[in-house]
């Protein structure tokens, strides 16, 4: 089945959607992106999506897009994809470029906006292996949904080869937890639900930061110690929460329902 997608200025079917062969996006992951939730046809989050947005265009020095044409651009696509629940993806690259590191000083953005629709099966409880890659918290491309993601796609191939299912980055110093490959931790620790600092390189997560503002959640420096006598554990993203299998005696799903029920209804 066909879909529609947008690409720069206009919604068009996505097998006639080509993307330049020098655009930087593409040879240098010169860019960023937002994956926002589409729930009940409407996008719930935009406006803390388009903040972070905005504020990535800025530190990449990218012209940021007005975001009511956005809005607009997505509410196309939407509505040509019948898409009622499911995720949505915003992709800004600074556009075709010269030859060699240095950008354009005009640079044409190239905007990029998908939909899909929600997955038919839950999310299973996932494994995690502690990755020898890191995210160095000082660095601007750890505060930015930069589409330069290798440490993390070398964590997670680090970790399948390991026979686990998804990886646990660290600091580069490696006393203490950042964030899983995709998605914010949240573990338990006695009876209190704690996630990492920015300090500690963690993403501004926009359901981290939701979750946090709403009190259920504090931010801790994590050690890997205490993600191994927490008494449950969790990843979560604009779109899921994920329980972390580490073979538990107290697995409490309470905690998963109190958050899940928060960030997803």
């Amino acid at each position: 089945m066909s879909t529609s997608l947008w690409l720069n200025n206009a919604l068009i079917p996505s097998e006639n959607a080509h993307i330049a062969p020098t655009d930087r996006g593409f040879l240098l992951a010169d860019g960023l992106f937002e994956t926002l939730r589409i729930t009940r046809g409407t996008l719930p989050h935009f406006a803390l999506h388009m903040k972070r947005f905005t504020a990535g265009c800025h530190t990449l020095r990218l012209p940021p897009p007005d975001p009511l044409y956005i809005r607009r651009a997505c509410e196309c696509v939407l509505q040509a994809n019948q898409h009622t629940e499911g995720s949505l993806r915003i992709t800004l690259t600074r556009g075709p470029g010269p030859r060699g590191l240095a950008p354009s000083p005009t640079p044409h953005p190239t905007l990029l906006i998908t939909s899909a629709p929600q997955p038919h099966t839950t999310p299973a409880d996932v494994t995690l292996h502690i990755s020898r890659y890191t995210r160095p918290p000082l660095s601007p491309l750890s505060a930015v949904k930069s589409l330069s993601y290798l440490p993390s796609i070398m964590a997670r191939i680090e970790a399948t080869d390991a026979g686990y299912d998804d990886a646990l980055m660290l600091c580069p110093q490696g006393q203490y937890v950042a964030s899983g490959t995709s998605g914010t931790l949240i573990i338990e620790l006695r009876n209190r639900l704690y996630t990492p600092p920015l300090q500690s390189g963690a993403l501004p997560g926009i359901s981290r930061s939701r979750i946090i503002k709403s009190g259920l959640c504090a931010e801790k420096n994590i050690t890997p110690e205490d993600y191994r006598e927490s008494s449950s554990a969790y990843l979560i993203n604009s779109l899921s929460i994920t329980s972390i299998s580490k073979k538990l005696t107290n697995h409490n799903t309470d905690k998963k329902d109190l958050i899940g029920d928060f960030l997803f209804l």
